[in-house]
């Protein structure tokens, strides 16, 4: 084993000097680098936020080209050069020779992620970033990166011809890219297929600061399915050893049903790491209490726009998450629906009637600024009862804002907040309406200093007395 170890070092070391040794890796390094800070830096006074956003949301896309870019020469080179026999006669297995070129290729674009830290700590010198969430996003782009390795090294093993392995990889890896993006306009069944092989759904929580375990096991499986490829491909070239194409094909479709079991598996354990700052994507006890305790089905129905501000974005993104959590808190009694007003005007009006506010938006479009309605509320029902939280522009106490309606839903009658009034108390009315939107939940009354308290007065209010209470005025 010492001895496999130490050849398979060897070829390592030989295929991660073969980048540095041409000139190609460092233009493609370079190049990637001014890219991805153009791409951060054209945003950053917008979103009025020290946020990573517009370089992680823009990073998937441009490994699309940086990654079979690193990749393509990783095998069509030896074949076109006429090393491939060379390597053939090393006392080497094919698994550790591709297992040394993928984790070449692997240094190089976690070298690339490196040399972006910079991104973040231009945003630790111009605001306080959420480092979590920085840190989530790094793990999130590095496994997807190393899955779309896997792809790469997998398709320069099916030409001589780098630009032809480029191309195989690139188109592989843009079906990938894509399915997450057309789960809208695909019937449900498929859609949820879409959802669960593209990389959208699970890069989106490393984004956000939080790690599920399927999520990373997910890009983990997709990265061992294609290395598996790209050795079955690779025995193939072996005339007298290659396996026939019938066991190949039935070994590639086995390997690919255990690991999507075990994505299955991993993504339905409850088990999550929530990195960021006041671990926002966590439920509290005491909301989980609420969720658990629902008494009857409740609806939540999200009226939302896709376009928005990149500063409210957040918020958008934080409530799927947050409903996304309550759902399985719930025990099936909360559902979750998501309407995008954008798309159809019935639901605009349905948004409409049901209390939802507008809120007109920034939006940057071809270089300039447009300002256009958007929605972004969410309407809870249960029964005949209704809740509405009208506009949500902020994630901050949007927890809280949801679990106070979610328990109004619940119970059967308004707890009762009386004022006590009467000189040299403010009166009730004028504190009432600075208070109106917290007070919402509860019915009001006033009652007279020195009156008994009523049994059926949940809490009183004593606001600004001039006097100790108790002495005559």
């Amino acid at each position: 084993m010492s001895g496999r170890l130490q050849t398979a070092g060897v070829l390592y070391r030989r295929e991660l000097k073969a980048y540095f040794d041409t000139p190609a890796p460092y233009v493609v390094v370079v190049a990637a680098l001014l890219i991805a800070g153009w791409l951060f830096s054209a945003p950053l006074f917008l979103a009025g936020r020290a946020v990573l956003d517009s370089f992680s949301a823009a990073a998937p896309l441009l490994f699309l080209f940086f990654v079979p870019a690193l990749t393509m020469r990783l095998y069509a080179e030896e074949e076109k050069t006429g090393t491939a026999e060379t390597l053939a006669a090393l006392p080497a297995r094919d698994e550790d020779v591709l297992a040394a070129k993928a984790l070449s290729a692997q240094t190089v674009l976690t070298l690339f992620l490196a040399a972006s830290l910079v991104y973040p700590a231009v945003l630790r010198l111009a605001g306080r970033p959420d480092l979590g969430v920085m840190a989530g996003a790094y793990a999130g782009l590095w496994l997807m990166g190393a899955a779309l390795v896997a792809v790469g090294t997998w398709a320069s093993t099916l030409t001589r011809s780098q630009t032809s392995a480029f191309i195989a990889a690139f188109l592989t890896s843009f079906v990938l890219f894509m399915l997450g993006k057309v789960q809208l306009v695909l019937p449900p069944a498929l859609s949820d297929v879409a959802g669960a092989l593209g990389f959208d759904s699970h890069l989106e929580p490393f984004l956000r600061g939080v790690v599920n375990p399927g999520d990373a096991l997910y890009f983990l499986a997709l990265a061992a399915w294609f290395l598996h490829l790209a050795w079955l491909r690779l025995a193939a070239r072996r005339a007298a050893g290659g396996p026939p194409r019938a066991l190949a094909a039935a070994s590639a479709v086995l390997v690919a049903g255990c690991l999507g079991l075990g994505v299955v598996l991993a993504g339905r354990a409850p088990l999550r790491l929530d990195l960021t700052e006041g671990r926002l994507y966590t439920l509290s006890p005491g909301s989980r209490r609420i969720l658990s305790s629902l008494p009857a089905p409740v609806e939540a129905r999200v009226y939302f726009s896709e376009t928005v501000e990149p500063k409210y974005a957040a918020s958008r993104d934080y409530l799927k998450a947050l409903l996304a959590d309550c759902r399985r808190a719930s025990r099936g009694r909360l559902s979750v629906r998501f309407v995008d007003v954008d798309k159809d005007d019935k639901a605009k009006e349905e948004a409409l009637a049901a209390g939802v506010a507008p809120v007109q938006f920034n939006v940057v479009s071809s270089e300039k600024f447009e300002v256009r309605d958007g929605f972004m509320g969410l309407v809870l029902r249960s029964g005949d009862k209704r809740e509405v939280l009208p506009v949500i522009l902020e994630p901050a106490g949007l927890e809280h804002e949801l679990m106070a309606r979610l328990s109004r839903l619940a119970s059967k009658a308004k707890p009762v907040v009386a004022f006590a009034s009467g000189a040299p108390l403010p009166e009730p009315a004028r504190a009432a309406l600075e208070l109106r939107a917290e007070l919402r939940p509860f019915d009001l009354g006033a009652l007279k200093a020195g009156a008994t308290v009523p049994a059926d007065v949940a809490a009183l209010a004593v606001l600004g007395p001039q006097e100790k209470l108790g002495e005559p005025a």
